[in-house]
């Protein structure tokens, strides 16, 4: 095995890619997660494995009570959706009554479809969007398959050329790591 720049083994070999100056780096989701900013493992969104990127792809609507993030059942959006209607119309009637006319439609719609997404909409009634963390959806990193393993991973590529699936899709959680700050950090 290579020896990194400093003459000393990378610190888990099975993961790191050995090379004077690494162009790119393999690391498993949790090692990333000890390093990355945006990692949030006091949500209980996706087993503690939140995101709090900005541009996280994968998300949930939590209700925020005292502080603490309670995951809902997926009736949070009626939820929501119905709260926004009483605030925009008052009662029942009004609110069917809207629900008539194209305005209303167009509310209900952009309710729906647009605001029920927007943090600062979802926050007058007491909810967050929390992002999850994922290897397949980092906005930082992307998910390592096959052909990233035999280019930046040669041990790794070992083990996983003669099997059924590719990490990727196999849920090996496997990082391809390119940002310099990043390598550094993990190195």
């Amino acid at each position: 095995m290579e020896k990194e720049q400093n003459n000393q083994e990378p610190q888990n070999p099975a993961l790191r890619v050995g090379a004077v100056k690494a162009s790119a780096l393999v690391v498993h989701i949790d090692e990333f997660a000890n390093v990355c900013g945006f990692f949030n493992s006091e949500t209980p969104v996706n087993n503690h494995y939140g995101c709090n990127h900005p541009e996280a792809e994968e998300t949930e609507i939590v209700k925020i009570n005292k502080g603490e993030e309670i995951r809902f059942s997926k009736d949070i959006e009626r939820k929501i959706l119905f709260a926004a209607l009483r605030k925009e119309y008052g009662s029942w009637s009004k609110i069917v009554k809207a629900s008539e006319t194209i305005e209303g439609k167009e509310y209900i719609n952009k309710v729906r479809h647009e605001l029920m997404y927007s943090n600062d909409f979802i926050k007058q009634f007491g909810c967050k969007i929390q992002g999850k963390c994922y290897s397949f959806s980092c906005p930082l990193a992307n998910q390592c398959d096959l052909e990233d393993l035999k280019e930046y991973a040669p041990d790794l590529y070992e083990d996983w050329k003669d099997e059924d699936y590719d990490p990727s899709e196999a849920g090996a959680d496997l990082m391809l790591i390119t940002d310099e700050n990043l390598i550094e950090a993990l190195s």
